[in-house]
């Protein structure tokens, strides 16, 4: 197995000419003596000879049945690139490392620890600098918004998480599709080298590194009262979390296997072999997709309506809105956001009295 997938198009540039050449010998053997050159005791020369008046009648015909290799390695060469996806990912660290909160924070896709953020040591004692304010709005601050503060901050460092998971888990499964690109092709050859070699029937199975993008599942707790639940994805099978369960992606297949009994059908072999894999991108691109709809539908406020059977339904964004029956809750969003104060727009020009009058 090699990781060649910066040479991909020459790769399988090369890869067509074999399946040309090879299927040219193939058909000039079912020709001639029904693929029994010995019978009639033909000599090298005269072999050749046949191969090469077949070569010139026939190689345009043949080289059209593997036309489409060009277009389909030309396609695979055009992946995703991971890195992007990890820079995005890691640009996301001093969100992680502010939202930490006063106790520190474990990110549950990788284990990593952020220890204590310091600004939040103060929020214990900020009651005290407040004394001497007093009335409504100094009541809802102090009763409303401090003691919410540290929850609101967890609830943002998990669903940050989340979106870094996600991406994580994007980036693992491109860089393995890009591996399992590279690894069809020396498979193939590995198929074709048993056929050449005299094999009756050549035969190469693959192992596939794309296992399914993303597989654990959590729960965040709500403040508030709500009983909603965020579901996230996190990057990385081995980690087992206890929470509310989301459907992993459908089952991927663990090998391909590419074989035939001429040139023509391990080419076959090898079109349906790239189809089911990329059966399987779309499968994971959609499971990924799905889980950050389930995020974004939690933080604004939207859960799968009670009783529904199985995983929760995201809710599915179409031209003009949403189609939905989802349940919205004030208070879930508000486990994210704080409510903005009232009196945060006033000013001299809005300002009124008790009575709604402007005051003069």
């Amino acid at each position: 197995m090699s990781d060649n997938y910066g040479d991909i198009v020459s790769e399988g540039k090369s890869l067509k000419e074999r399946f040309i050449e090879l299927e040219i010998e193939y058909q000039a053997m079912q020709a001639y003596n029904y693929g029994n050159y010995d019978e009639y005791k033909w000599t090298d020369e005269e072999k050749l000879q046949q191969l090469s008046s077949y070569t010139n009648e026939y190689r345009d015909e043949i080289a059209s049945w593997f036309a489409d290799l060009d277009e389909m390695f030309a396609d695979l060469a055009d992946l995703p690139d991971p890195a992007s996806l990890i820079s995005a990912a890691e640009g996301l660290e001093p969100a992680l490392v502010q939202l930490a909160g006063p106790i520190g924070q474990v990110d549950l896709g990788n284990g990593v620890q952020y220890p204590p953020q310091p600004n939040f040591s103060r929020l214990p004692s900020m009651e005290n600098y407040l004394v001497d304010w007093n009335g409504v709005a100094a009541d809802n601050f102090k009763s409303n918004y401090l003691p919410k503060f540290a929850a609101v901050a967890h609830h943002e460092f998990h669903a940050v998480a989340s979106l870094k998971s996600a991406l994580l888990a994007a980036a693992e499964m491109w860089k393995q599709a890009r591996l399992d690109v590279s690894n069809i092709i020396d498979e193939c050859n590995s198929a074709l080298d048993d056929y050449d070699g005299g094999k009756d029937s050549a035969d190469a199975v693959m192992a596939l590194g794309i296992i399914g993008a993303i597989v654990a599942v959590a729960a965040v707790p709500f403040t508030g009262g709500s009983s909603a639940v965020l579901y996230w994805t996190l990057a990385g099978s081995a980690l087992t979390v206890t929470g509310a369960v989301v459907g992993n992606p459908p089952e991927p297949k663990k090998e391909l296997d590419i074989k035939g009994d001429s040139p023509a059908e391990i080419c076959q072999s090898l079109r349906e072999g790239i189809s089911d894999m990329k059966i399987q991108w779309i499968e994971d691109e959609a499971f990924i997709r799905d889980q950050l709809y389930r995020l974004s539908d939690t933080i604004s406020g939207y859960s799968s309506p009670s009783g529904s059977d199985g995983e929760p339904r995201p809710r599915y964004p179409y031209y003009g809105g949403y189609t939905s029956d989802h349940t919205y809750s004030e208070d879930t969003v508000h486990g994210f956001v704080l409510p903005r104060p009232s009196l945060a727009d006033l000013g001299p020009g809005n300002v009124r009295g008790g009575f709604g009058q402007p005051e003069v």
